[in-house]
């Protein structure tokens, strides 16, 4: 069984070393698709293949890692990490860094102060930083040409700025106190907005009668209530809490490209 298995790689491998010889594109390689959605924002997609690990389907905190990605990554010219503790690349960790052994690697979150939660990319603050790094990789590899890089990195920089300047207006003028959640994923948003964040739940799992005692108690004190939640599970609370008391809510999949979120986030706040 292990053989046919070895074959196969083989010749998955054989046909995308062909490929990637005819197309001669740079093949970069990230761990989870919105890390990989953020990173295509300063690539050149007629001079680069980028891949993800894992689809935006999968979840990063119980997916497994595919042969066929096993043979993507030996052909990867750069592979690019969180670094977070996200069970997906701790797990794999030796694998990933047996098979990348070719490529240059970029290890995001190594280069951070404070990681709140595992969810690193859920951070203006965090993408910024990731950009200049990124960008500065990029640029000293040469992985396309300085100036039309330079461009994708200022408009990026540019864009990031931005939403945060916008949510932070936005959030001042609705008098946006608290935000309650589901997720520890949101320490971010509270931390740099000087947002005062509420979980659910201090387990993700299983909501009690007492938490949802507490968290009623506690949102109805609030002039604006929002509860904003990543777990499809969670929403029952949601349409419970829009109707009963009078909460906006707003579904985030972290999964999604992380500049669509941050988007969504501030349209929210502005309907509020």
């Amino acid at each position: 069984m292990k053989s046919k298995v070895f074959v196969i790689i083989l010749l998955i491998s054989f046909i995308f070393s062909c490929k990637n010889v005819q197309t001669k594109k740079t093949v970069v390689v990230s761990t989870i698709s919105p890390l990989k959605e953020f990173v295509d924002l300063l690539l050149d997609t007629t001079k680069t293949s980028s891949i993800s690990l894992l689809d935006k389907n999968s979840d990063p905190h119980t997916a497994e890692l595919s042969p066929s990605k096993l043979v993507i990554l030996s052909g990867a010219d750069f592979f690019i990490t969180l670094e977070s503790n996200l069970e997906f690349e701790e797990k794999n960790k030796n694998q990933l860094l047996e098979y990348a052994n070719k490529a240059i690697k970029i290890e995001l979150g190594k280069t951070l102060k404070t990681i709140y939660d595992k969810h690193v990319w859920l951070s203006l603050d965090n993408l910024k930083i990731f950009s200049t790094i990124l960008f500065d990789s990029f640029s000293f590899y040469r992985i396309d040409d300085k100036d039309s890089l330079k461009k994708r990195y200022e408009r990026l920089i540019t864009r990031l700025d931005s939403l945060k300047e916008e949510i932070k207006k936005t959030v001042s003028q609705k008098n946006v106190r608290k935000i309650f959640v589901d997720h520890n994923a949101f320490a971010y948003l509270g931390n740099e907005f000087g947002l005062e964040i509420e979980k659910l739940s201090e387990n993700e799992d299983m909501t009690t009668i007492k938490d949802l005692t507490r968290f009623d108690k506690n949102i109805s004190k609030e002039n604006v209530r929002i509860f904003i939640y990543t777990n499809i599970s969670s929403s029952n609370y949601a349409a419970r809490f829009q109707k009963e008391l009078k909460v906006k809510t707003l579904f985030v999949n972290p999964l999604e490209n992380p500049l669509t979120n941050f988007e969504k986030i501030l349209e929210f706040m502005k309907s509020l």
